[in-house]
C-alpha cells in the first residue's frame, strides 16, 4: 500500500510541470536583425483559438476586456526582461519598444498575433560572438529565433556564422566588419 502512494505521488508531481503552462498552441518567434551598428528585434506571438483567450485574459491585467497601452507595454517589457542580447560580456539595452495586442475576440478566434519590436544600437565586432537568449516562458516553453543579417554588411565572401545553441539561444560571429 505504501508503495501505491509513493508511486501515485511520484506520477503526480511529474505530471505537474504539464499542466504549469497549458498554452503549448502557441507559437512564438523572434526576427533578429544584426547590423554592424544595431540589432532590431521582432517578436511574434500567435496564440491559437484554444488559447487565444486565455492569453488575451492574461494580458488585460485589469480585466476590462481590452488591452490598454500601459498593459500592452507592461507585458512588452516583461518579455523583454528574458530577451538578452550580449557582445561577449557587455548587455545591450532595448530601446524604441513598441508592443500591439489584438482585441479578445479576434484573440479567441486563433486571428491574432501579439507583436513587440525593440532595438539597440550597438557596435559589434567581429572579436566577441553576439549571443541573443530569449527566456520568457509563461504562454509557452518553445520559441523559434531567427537572425536576419543585414545584407550591405556582410559581403558573400565574409558571412557570419549561426550557432543554435538552444530552441531559445542562438550565437552569431560575426565576420567581414
Amino acid at each position: 500500500m505504501k508503495r501505491i502512494v509513493i508511486l501515485t505521488t511520484i506520477a503526480a508531481l511529474a505530471a505537474a510541470p504539464l499542466a504549469a503552462h497549458p498554452h503549448k498552441d502557441v507559437d512564438q518567434q523572434v526576427a533578429l536583425t544584426v547590423a554592424s551598428d544595431h540589432v532590431d528585434m521582432a517578436i511574434t506571438i500567435v496564440p491559437s483559438y484554444v488559447s487565444g483567450g486565455d492569453v488575451f485574459d492574461m494580458i488585460d491585467r485589469d480585466q476590462d476586456g481590452t488591452v490598454s497601452d500601459t498593459e500592452a507595454s507592461q507585458f512588452a517589457n516583461d518579455v523583454l526582461q528574458t530577451a538578452i542580447l550580449t557582445d561577449g560580456t557587455t548587455a545591450q539595452t532595448w530601446d524604441q519598444i513598441t508592443a500591439s495586442v489584438p482585441n479578445r475576440d479576434t484573440m479567441a478566434a486563433g486571428g491574432g498575433q501579439i507583436i513587440i519590436a525593440a532595438s539597440t544600437d550597438a557596435k559589434l565586432t567581429t572579436a566577441t560572438p553576439v549571443q541573443f537568449m530569449i527566456g520568457y516562458t509563461e504562454i509557452s516553453h518553445d520559441w523559434f529565433v531567427q537572425p536576419w543579417l543585414n545584407p550591405a554588411d556582410f559581403p558573400t565572401d565574409q558571412q557570419p556564422s549561426i550557432n543554435r545553441i538552444s530552441d531559445t539561444e542562438i550565437s552569431v560571429t560575426l565576420a567581414g566588419l
